[in-house]
Formats: structure tokens, C-alpha cells, sequence
């Protein structure tokens, strides 16, 4: 050869058929239901692409090939595919057989050897013969009868649904399930909790386990849960009256009675939250109605239906517009519940914000740093005429750590309430010293959102 030449020496091997394919799905051993179609999965051995298979099973003497339409034939079978599945026809196997099954592949090399063989055990499945519910009227708690038998071995576990009427599919949106229970325990009882919507269409599942884990699911007829709800009340409001007031009629003794009012036009709040103790409740105060603006105020009532409460739809809307007056101190939790008080000082208010100054080495300026605004903060000192008054007010304040604090108009404009917590001690002291019974009572408070 001449300088410079380059010369390459290759070796040409024979093509190499794939080795055999690793069987996937079922599962050596596995139990499956007879009488359902049965999806053999394996893969393929070989860095090229799967022309064709033949899937084999084997029960005592006998061998059976699917074919392509996944039917059993009694001839080897080799079907041009790339699918590492093949799917056999429903009740195509014998219940109770023992099988085995292989694959062998192709592809542009030849065929594999079979596989090793894999055991499967096609069994009968269990029966649900029936499934029915009891849910009379006023009953929250739908019981759930089933029957069932196991096609081979025996039962072993179950689960119940209650899904609308129209669901096809019990796992994907239920109501209520009961779970895998290792029982067969029937019936099943729903409780009360439930979510359910009065008179609505539904209908209850039942899965059974056998041994082996194959299933069985039936479902049962429609039914509803079903109950009378409370008659919607009738609400009214009166500015004639300090602080405002609100009456509810319509209503049964007993029942559970909200009241909600609408101070910003907007969002409507709790008022207060009563028993019924005969038809009607009158004369409702709102201490923070009067603000010289329109308020509205609803109410609904809610019965006690197999331990749930059932509410009422709410009632229409009774709005007034009541003049500012008054000071008062409100509970927060029920803000119909309310003591009057009186100012003698109301001191500076300010916006509660930490702002910090800091003078860097060789700034040539001081560098201020604030937080975000949070409300508000100041201090008032209360006004008692009598030893008793200042007694309800000292007792008010140590039993609530949030509260409402409604201040008197100014120029006969409102002034809003405040959500507070108070910030200093309790105290007191005389408003002279002479032998009168005025106290006053100073309290730093801060707004609360």
C-alpha cells in the first residue's frame, strides 16, 4: 500500500434472532375472572422493533393459540404485530383449569424461543344478586342490604357507594363509601353527615371480593334522601327604637334561629344566633346598625333532622336607616349582646406601623424602613355615674379579649365602630376625690381585623 493509506477490517456476524420476551401482566400465579376478556402483556427482547407474536396456554395435555380476533385456536398462531399485548375473548378459558401461558416474538431477525412458562388460574366470579336501599322520609342515614356468593373459594371484603343516579362509575365522584371492609357484613348504614341535597336521585354501589381477588359490582335502584325542611321566617326592622331592633316570625319553638345584617351594602355578618322559644323573637337589638346609612338584616331557622341541622332558605331582606346615637360596648361573638358607656376622653388614634431609622457606616442619609399598615391603635377612658355601672363595665372588659367599641356621632355623623382587643390593664379611679361614686376607667386598645 502506498503512504498514507488507511486501511478497516470489519467482521460480518449472523443476524441474531431475540432472546425471549419477560412475561408482564398477569402475574405468575394470578387469579382472574373467567368470564371477562383477559389482556396478556409482555417485553419485547431485542433492539429491533417487534414484528409479530404467538401467545400460547397450556391446561394439562392441551395447547391453544389466540389469534388475532382473540379467539383460541388449536394451531400455532404468529400474528404481525408491534403491540406488546394481546387481548383473549371473554369465558374463552375453562374456571377452575389450571393454565399456563408463553410468548414468543418476532422481529426482523426471526423468532424467539418461548418464553418460560407462567402460571394463571381463570376462576367463576362471585354474584351480586341484589342490592336495595332504606331511606324513608326524614331518615338521613340510608341503609344499604346486599347479597352475594362466591363463584370460587369464598367472599372476603366488600365496598359500598352512594353516587347520583346518573354516575356510571361508583369511584370517581361518591357521596359516601364505606371503604374495603374485610367483611361481609350486611347491611351498610350512611351517616347522617353526608352532604346529601333534599329529594335528589341516587343509587347505591356494592363490590364484593372473592379468594383471588377477583370482584363483582352491582348497583342498586334509584332512591332519595329526603326531608321537610323548616318554613322560611319572616323578618322586620325598626329605627324607632336605640339602639335599632329586629323581630322574626314564623318559627317553630325550638328550632335554631341565625340572623345575619348587612352593614356595608355588601357583606353580610352575624347578628346573633338564638333558640326559639315560641313563634316568634322580638325586639333584636343592633348596636351596630345605627350608622345613618341603609342596613339590611335576613334571617333563617334550622330543625334538628335525624342529628343534623337543617337549615331553612333565608328570608327576605328587611333594610332601615337608623340615625347615629348612642356608645356602646358590643360583644363580638353575639353582636346583639351590648353594654352603653360613656366617654369622658377619647385620645389620639393612630396607624399601628413599626418605622425604623438606620444610619449605615458612611451613609450619607438615614435609611427608613416601614411595615405594612395595620389598623389602628389609641385609648379612651370610660365614664361610670355609679359604683354598679363601673362594676358591669370592669366585669365586661375582663371577660371579653375582642369587642366593639360603637363611638357616639360627631356633628351628628357616624363615626364606624372599631373591632378592638384592649392592651392595658384593667383600672380605675376617682373622678374627684370626694365621697361620689363616679369612676374613670382608662383603657388602651388596638384594632383587630
Amino acid at each position: 500500500m502506498g503512504s498514507g493509506a488507511t486501511s478497516y477490517s470489519y467482521e460480518v456476524l449472523p443476524a441474531t434472532a431475540p432472546a425471549a420476551p419477560i412475561l408482564t401482566s398477569p402475574e405468575a400465579g394470578a387469579s382472574v375472572d373467567q368470564t371477562l376478556a383477559l389482556t396478556f402483556g409482555w417485553d419485547h427482547q431485542s433492539s429491533f422493533a417487534q414484528t409479530g407474536r404467538r401467545v400460547r396456554l397450556t391446561t394439562g395435555a392441551t395447547i391453544r393459540w389466540i389469534d388475532g380476533a382473540g379467539a383460541l385456536q388449536t394451531t400455532e398462531q404468529s400474528v404481525a404485530t408491534a403491540s406488546t399485548t394481546a387481548t383473549l375473548n371473554a369465558a374463552a378459558l375453562t374456571a377452575g383449569a389450571a393454565y399456563t401461558w408463553a410468548v414468543a416474538t418476532q422481529d426482523a431477525n426471526g423468532w424467539s424461543a418461548y418464553s418460560a412458562e407462567r402460571a394463571l388460574n381463570p376462576i367463576a366470579p362471585p354474584t351480586v344478586s341484589s342490592v336495595t336501599v332504606s331511606s324513608p322520609a326524614g331518615d338521613l342515614s340510608p341503609a344499604v342490604t346486599w347479597a352475594a356468593t362466591a363463584g370460587s373459594g369464598v367472599l372476603t371484603a366488600h365496598q359500598v357507594w352512594i353516587c347520583a343516579a346518573a354516575d356510571t362509575d361508583p369511584t370517581v365522584a361518591p357521596l359516601w363509601t364505606s371503604g374495603v371492609l374485610a367483611n361481609t357484613v350486611s347491611p351498610d348504614t350512611a351517616p347522617a353527615t353526608v352532604a346529601w341535597t333534599n329529594g335528589a336521585s341516587l343509587k347505591a354501589w356494592v363490590r364484593v371480593w372473592q379468594t383471588g381477588g377477583v370482584y363483582r359490582t352491582l348497583s342498586s335502584a334509584a332512591f332519595t334522601v329526603s326531608w321537610t325542611p323548616p318554613a322560611t321566617p319572616t323578618i322586620t326592622a325598626s329605627s324607632a327604637t336605640t339602639p335599632p331592633t329586629v323581630s322574626v316570625s314564623g318559627l317553630t319553638a325550638g328550632n335554631v334561629v341565625e340572623v345575619e345584617q348587612r352593614l356595608d351594602g355588601i357583606n353580610w355578618t352575624p347578628l346573633t344566633t338564638r333558640v326559639a322559644a315560641g313563634t316568634s323573637i322580638a325586639g333584636i337589638p343592633s348596636p351596630l346598625a345605627a350608622t345613618g346609612s341603609t342596613v339590611s338584616f335576613r334571617a333563617r331557622q334550622a330543625t334538628t333532622v335525624d342529628g343534623v341541622l337543617m337549615q331553612s332558605a333565608w328570608s327576605s331582606v328587611a333594610s332601615i336607616t337608623a340615625t347615629p346615637s348612642g356608645c356602646y360596648v358590643v360583644d363580638d361573638t353575639d353582636r346583639s349582646v351590648y353594654l352603653v358607656a360613656h366617654f369622658y376622653t377619647l385620645g389620639d388614634t393612630e396607624i399601628v406601623q413599626s418605622i425604623s431609622v438606620t444610619y449605615g457606616l458612611g451613609a450619607s442619609a438615614a435609611r427608613v424602613d416601614r411595615t405594612p399598615e395595620a389598623g389602628e391603635r389609641g385609648s379612651v377612658v370610660w365614664v361610670t355615674d355609679t359604683a354598679t355601672d363601673r362594676d358591669a363595665l370592669l366585669a365586661w372588659l375582663d371577660a371579653h379579649a375582642v369587642f366593639w367599641i360603637v363611638f357616639p356621632p360627631e356633628d351628628g355623623l357616624a363615626t364606624p365602630a372599631k373591632r378592638v382587643a384592649r392592651t392595658s390593664p384593667r383600672s380605675w379611679e376617682r373622678l374627684a376625690q370626694v365621697a361620689i361614686p363616679h369612676r374613670l376607667i382608662p383603657m388602651s386598645w388596638v384594632e383587630q381585623p
